[in-house]
């Protein structure tokens, strides 16, 4: 019986954190943990929290350009260094010790708070205004995205927005194509290495798709001002998660 519990969990924290990821990322803050929590390794809980987010990438995705709200020309020359990226970062995540891994984890957890937290106080034009620079942090994203991921979509968005002076709402978008291709790069590797828990992909991935879709439908009718408050609460959400 627990472990029907455990997929009904799933579903739901997937259909949740995919509804607000989909719009200001940081899916990652909570699908990780609550995989941890039905007792998988860390590895296998990264391998699959990766794979779950293909079909609510997707989703947005397709949902955004639905309405209009992706340019993909703008962004297609930063569609390279987040693929080697994502190669860079599943392969080291395989490499790693478990007990240095849980360390990354709860490290990375921190840094994906604060990292929100100061999203209205962090400038990064500068590097939005220099492709070389821009291609080379964006490289380091998409091995971040394979490593662990929390808050990659944030930074990547902070960092398009900054750049090209989209407004909250089309630097998510490209933000949700740019990420897409990262994540499919990375769940390859792993799914290549079998270290997917395909039931609990299953369970989060049905949530998450409809999370996603319902997460953009929102984003576009309440506008960028909605999207940039959500980011905040979402932020100080996850920050009292974990002081608790």
């Amino acid at each position: 019986m627990f472990i029907y519990l455990q997929y009904v969990l799933l579903f739901l924290v997937g259909l949740v954190g995919s509804f607000y990821g989909s719009m200001v990322g940081g899916l990652s803050l909570i699908s990780i943990p609550a995989l941890l929590f039905t007792g998988l390794s860390p590895l296998t809980a990264i391998a699959t929290n990766l794979v779950v987010q293909i079909a609510p990438g997707l989703v947005a995705v397709l949902s955004y350009n639905k309405h209009g709200k992706l340019k993909i020309g703008p962004v297609l020359y930063l569609l390279v260094p987040f693929i080697v990226g994502a190669l860079i970062g599943a392969y080291v995540i395989v490499s790693l010790d478990d007990t240095i891994l849980r360390l990354a984890i709860a490290t990375f957890l921190f840094l994906g708070v604060i990292l929100m937290l100061l999203r209205e106080h962090i400038n990064l034009s500068f590097i939005g205004k220099n492709r070389a620079l821009e291609s080379l942090v964006l490289t380091a994203v998409g091995a971040y995205k394979s490593i662990f991921g929390a808050s990659a979509k944030t930074l990547t968005i902070m960092i398009l927005a900054a750049g090209s002076g989209m407004g909250a709402i089309e630097a998510s978008a490209a933000a949700s194509f740019l990420i897409l291709f990262s994540v499919i790069t990375g769940s390859a590797y792993f799914i290549m290495d079998g270290i997917i828990s395909w039931p609990h992909w299953l369970a989060m991935s049905a949530g998450c798709s409809i999370g996603a879709f319902l997460g953009t439908q929102t984003a576009v009718k309440k506008g960028n001002e909605f999207v940039e408050k959500l980011l905040i609460l979402v932020a100080l959400a996850a920050a009292v998660k974990l002081l608790v």
